[in-house]
């Protein structure tokens, strides 16, 4: 990138699936995949939308809106990714404009109930670095709203194996963060839901490693 350097940008990404094979609910896929992923990809890194949303939303779309590609497709030094669930996708005639809806999936699932699926994230390191950029990816946010702790330490287990297939299959992941090491004020939680591997008493801010704290630095240490 030009100017500062190490400049990257972090996108909140899932594994898009189909509920069914059925062409209905491929098209639903599509334009799932289209709006939480092949947006922000396609226009930072191939300086394009997906014609399923433009065309959707050619009404509303301000005048001249492609004149904006070349500044948000500037370059840059490495992408990170949030991730947490994937997204299965049936379609809903019903539905104005994007004819799907999100369907709840028979897969465990956190606290919050999103379910948990280490292979989306193998999938999604895999399909970037392909399809996109051979950029230096880091997975910027992974983690579970759990009050069962041992739950949490099967989550992180997956999830870094999951981190190291993608980089077998030739994914340049450089890192791994953890969503969180403290719980926190969650935007959409407020601080009902947990996901740090720190427990944090909030009346009197007294902070307390969980086991999962101590399970995740022995992960890391045997990841070397």
């Amino acid at each position: 990138a030009e100017g500062a350097k190490n400049l990257g940008i972090v996108l909140n990404l899932e594994k898009s699936e189909a509920l069914t094979d059925s062409d209905e609910d491929r098209l639903a896929l599509d334009y799932g995949d289209a709006i939480f992923n092949r947006w922000y990809l396609g226009g930072v890194f191939k300086g394009q939308y997906p014609e399923i949303l433009t065309s959707a939303l050619a009404d509303v779309l301000p005048q001249g809106w492609e004149k904006d590609m070349e500044v948000v497709s500037r370059p840059l030094d490495w992408v990170g990714i949030n991730y947490y669930t994937r997204g299965l996708y049936r379609y809903d005639a019903t539905r104005p404009i994007f004819p799907i809806a999100q369907h709840k999936g028979d897969l465990p699932k956190n606290d919050l109930g999103w379910e948990i699926y280490p292979q989306g994230l193998t999938d999604l390191l895999v399909r970037v670095s392909n399809e996109y950029t051979k950029l230096p990816i880091y997975v910027t946010e992974n983690g579970m709203s759990e009050d069962d702790d041992a739950r949490r330490v099967a989550f992180y287990d997956g999830h870094l194996k999951a981190v190291k297939d993608a980089q077998d299959k030739g994914a340049d992941v450089r890192g791994y963060f953890a969503w969180s090491l403290l719980d926190n004020y969650e935007w959409a939680e407020g601080y009902t839901s947990r996901f740090g591997i720190v427990h944090v008493d909030y009346a009197t801010q007294k902070r307390t490693p969980k086991g999962s704290y101590r399970a995740f630095q022995g992960m890391l240490h045997n990841s070397r």
